[in-house]
């Protein structure tokens, strides 16, 4: 997957991982996903109204990158590759960003002495603490996606139903 992160960066993100030095993961894959009937009216919207379709987009961007920025600072990870995709492994509308992050990152304190990475030294990232934070965050993507969004999702008539354990909740 980390291949194809981005024609324009197809570099894997900083504190990337290959060999596993340390115990430490490659890397974390976030996944922020729009809710599976916000993606179909998109979709579906796309020829009649692309205004909607655009304003569907444009607040998920906003909030996956504000989650994204937020997440990377927490964690103390070096920002993320972006992959960003409309459709799931069958080919449904399904909007969605993969936020990939290394799992090392440059210390804050000087003189800390820990693996290195062509001259630079690097420290495994908390694994414990990015699991914990991703949950937090995914459920703070889907905060930040329903409030840009309830002005038109009341306006055509529709409201959200009952939120999910993630944050997420259905059109």
């Amino acid at each position: 997957m980390i291949a194809s992160t981005s024609a324009k960066d197809p570099a894997p993100p900083l504190g990337w991982n290959p060999d596993g030095a340390h115990g430490a993961p490659v890397g974390y894959d976030l996944v922020l996903a729009t809710p599976r009937t916000l993606s179909a009216l998109s979709w579906c919207m796309f020829g009649a109204d692309r205004g909607l379709s655009d304003e569907i987009y444009e607040a998920h961007a906003s909030a996956a990158q504000s989650a994204a920025v937020e997440f990377s600072t927490v964690v103390g990870a070096e920002g993320p590759r972006l992959v960003g995709h409309a459709f799931d492994s069958q080919g449904q509308p399904w909007t969605h960003w993969h936020l990939v992050y290394g799992a090392l990152a440059r210390p804050e304190q000087p003189g800390w002495s820990g693996p290195q990475r062509g001259g630079e030294v690097w420290r495994p990232l908390d694994q414990q603490a990015v699991a914990g934070m991703a949950e937090r965050f995914i459920f703070g993507y889907h905060l930040l996606l329903r409030r840009a969004l309830t002005p038109m999702v009341r306006e055509l008539g529709l409201n959200w139903e009952q939120m999910a354990a993630d944050g997420s909740c259905e059109v």
